[in-house]
């Protein structure tokens, strides 16, 4: 009887040894294998080809910045990229088409300072700088300033001081009132504490012409408009990279300003905010890819571009530092629309 009783107990224990081990294995496999919030995915992306709206007219700068990476960025993605181009309306137009987009990541958008950090606060777009989330930024053309050569100073430091005792005498020719140039250096001879004449033109040809011809002192511009010309004295680099072949010229720093004082004209990859971060992640990975080809170096090179490549938040920091930068000096001048 008791050892009948003995066998009863130790197959009982067996029983529900055997039991918690099966409870056990039902609440920790889910965890390990079937748990779908956990999970990461890569998703399949891109299976068809994916728009690239160019939000400027064929033929322009930024068609240039697009075709210097053109053939490594179809061979990265493994599928065309194909260009869009909607020109006109100060590029709001085909800013505004980037961010109406499905947000499946198959339309992408190449866009520069003028549309996503200077239109918002001019009162003429209807988006914000943070609507957008930046993908990869491939350049930035720093904002120089030049007098003519036949200026009579030799360096930054004597023409400010002579603007310091001549405050409004001394003219600058730019090609646009709000563009870049103007504003960055607005923004740079505010922090400096110098006060100049801005006399507007049709485009930088013009400016150029001006100074050249002695009709104005100084010309304002992007490196890549001033770098090389004839009858220039470039006295100072406004931007926050190097300019190639000038990189001893003083900048807002060697002056006395601060870093946060400089002025862009970036050009970069953007999509809207609905697009899945993941998604996102594999776009800029493909893009970064094909701007680092030997390829589309030596193009950038050939078409003396400044590379300032950034990505993600990166890139998202310095678009909202600049749009910051406009922002405040567009509210000083008053040009908002009202």
């Amino acid at each position: 009887m008791k050892a009948t009783l003995k066998k009863l107990v130790i197959l009982a224990l067996a029983a529900l040894m055997i039991l918690g081990a099966v409870a056990c294995t039902a609440k920790t496999e889910p965890a390990a294998t079937g748990d779908t919030k956990t999970e990461q995915t890569t998703p399949d992306f891109p299976t068809k080809e994916i728009t690239l709206i160019i939000p400027y007219a064929a033929g322009g700068e930024g068609d240039n910045i697009y075709r210097c990476i053109e053939e490594s960025l179809n061979e990265a993605f493994g599928v065309t990229v194909v260009p869009e181009y909607v020109g006109g309306g100060n590029a709001i137009p085909g800013t505004q088409k980037i961010l109406d987009a499905e947000g499946d990541g198959y339309t992408i958008g190449l866009c520069a300072a003028g549309a996503l950090s200077i239109q918002p606060y001019m009162g003429t777009a209807t988006y914000k700088t943070s609507d957008f989330q930046g993908i990869f930024n491939l350049t930035a053309g720093q904002v120089v300033f030049s007098i003519g050569a036949k200026q009579p100073y030799a360096n930054f430091e004597e023409w400010a001081a002579w603007v310091k005792e001549h405050p409004g005498e001394f003219t600058v020719a730019v090609g646009s009132i709000g563009g870049t140039p103007h504003l960055g250096l607005v923004k740079a001879f505010d922090a400096l504490g110098l006060e100049v004449t801005f006399v507007p033109y049709s485009g930088n040809a013009e400016a150029y012409a001006a100074c050249l011809g002695g009709d104005v002192g100084g010309y304002g511009a992007i490196a890549s408009a001033t770098v090389g010309k004839e009858g220039l004295n470039i006295l100072a680099n406004f931007g926050a990279t190097p300019v190639k072949g000038y990189e001893t010229l003083p900048n807002l720093v060697d002056l006395g300003a601060t870093a946060a004082d400089a002025t862009d004209a970036y050009w970069g990859i953007v999509c809207s905010k609905k697009v899945d971060p993941a998604i996102v992640a594999i776009l800029t990975e493909k893009i970064e890819q094909a701007a680092n080809t030997e390829k589309s170096q030596q193009n950038f090179a050939n078409m003396n571009m400044n590379q300032y490549f950034l990505k993600g938040a990166d890139f998202d920091a310095y678009m909202a530092e600049q749009s910051t930068g406009y922002e405040a000096i567009i509210a000083k001048l008053g040009l908002a629309s009202k």
